[in-house]
């Protein structure tokens, strides 16, 4: 996990303020880390969440790190969790849904780069037989989403 994956969770309301501390803490890397870092890792939980937010935004200044827009968020997740799928860190299935979830986090319409992938989990969980053809198709579609060029996400259809 890094701090640009954690900006953008949270911008999806994927990481609750109350997370914030414990995830400050699991970051804590040496000495080099900065003030604020170690401000966010010893509040409570359970701290005024105006207080949590204001110290994570310090955060992500000090680490040059912003805040991104929901498409942004939406890219950097749906990044994330296909690298883990194709590097076998999570289950193919298990990633690929949560990437086809992504969608429900976007105003309007869907990153066309995310249909055949969602299209593909509805297919499998609609399907008495639970083909791994799906699951093939669902880890080839991860690995197509980690040849896209940041710059080449977009709503419309290509």
């Amino acid at each position: 996990m890094n701090w640009s994956l954690i900006a953008a969770q949270y911008a999806l309301g994927l990481i609750a303020p109350r997370d914030l501390p414990g995830l400050a803490y699991q970051m804590l890397q040496s000495s080099d880390d900065p003030q604020s870092v170690i401000d966010l890792a010893v509040l409570p939980p359970d701290d005024d969440t105006t207080q949590i937010e204001r110290v994570f935004g310090l955060v992500l200044e000090d680490l040059h790190v912003k805040l991104p827009s929901a498409d942004e968020a939406i890219i950097e997740v749906a990044t994330h969790l296909a690298r883990e799928v194709v590097e076998r860190r999570i289950p193919t299935y298990a990633g690929a849904c949560q990437i086809a979830d992504l969608s429900l986090y976007r105003e309007g319409s869907h990153f066309y780069q995310l249909l055949p992938l969602y299209c593909l989990v509805h297919e499998y969980m609609e399907s008495e037989l639970k083909e791994s053809v799906y699951v093939d198709q669902m880890f080839a579609e991860c690995r197509r989403l980690l040849t896209i060029d940041r710059d080449s996400w977009d709503a419309a259809s290509p």
